[in-house]
């Protein structure tokens, strides 16, 4: 019986949900961590000044406290870890499906561990660590020019896990305090870029049956630090 070294591969990386690795040259292999770290240490800062709020304005303003972390049940996070996709990163320790299928004996692990998190305001330094891959941003770019890449970072489960206990607790903070914009669309429910693009062309289009001039100013805001 012949068996097919490349189909055997091709299985393995699938049942462990991994990526497949991008052909790159050797030079480009040794650049790309030194171009991302570069960019890292010197971002690229605006030279315009930017605005602030005065001192007399924030002293006049009351905003709801948030000093702490609620911590989490195991409940709270067996629901997050039951709705994590089963793709994982080279840094974890076992496979994501078998860490489902161990959830009840190790659940109470990874809660204290999430809650000792939240309530030190400390975070591990094998959590912050991340398997950075490659990505061509279009296949039509040069393949040997570094900014032709995007940097995908791939966290490790138990990071993904606490990044998700921290959003759900500011989100609930600040849908119950009223601090969100009425009109922001970027991570609220049920919003999305969809949603915002519905009501700028509803405003639109009734100005234009009032016979109103409309001007539409858009800001764009990238993020030239990797991390």
């Amino acid at each position: 019986m012949v068996f097919n070294k490349e189909i055997i591969w091709q299985t393995v990386n699938k049942l462990l949900h991994r990526y497949r690795p991008l052909l790159v040259s050797l030079d480009l292999q040794t650049a790309l961590p030194l171009f991302y770290r570069q960019n890292i240490q010197t971002p690229s800062v605006s030279h315009q000044q930017p605005h602030y709020i005065s001192a007399l304005t924030l002293s006049s303003c009351h905003f709801p406290d948030f000093s702490v972390f609620i911590p989490v049940s195991e409940s709270e996070v067996h629901k997050i870890l039951s709705n994590c996709p089963k793709k994982q990163s080279d840094s974890d320790p076992i496979p994501t499906w078998l860490l489902k299928e161990c959830s009840s004996i190790l659940l109470p692990t990874i809660t204290n561990n999430v809650n000792l998190s939240l309530t030190t305001d400390q975070f591990h330094l094998t959590l912050e660590e991340s398997i950075i891959s490659p990505l061509l941003k279009k296949p039509t770019l040069d393949k040997e020019e570094l900014t032709s890449y995007r940097p995908i970072l791939n966290l490790s489960l138990i990071s993904k896990i606490i990044e998700h206990v921290v959003k759900c607790s500011l989100t609930d903070h600040l849908t119950s305090n009223s601090l969100l914009n009425p009109h922001q669309s970027a991570y609220c429910k049920h919003h999305s870029t969809e949603t915002a693009l519905l009501y700028i062309h509803d405003h639109l289009v009734s100005a234009i049956g009032s016979q109103k001039v409309s001007c539409l100013c858009l800001l764009c805001m990238e993020a030239h630090v990797v991390g």
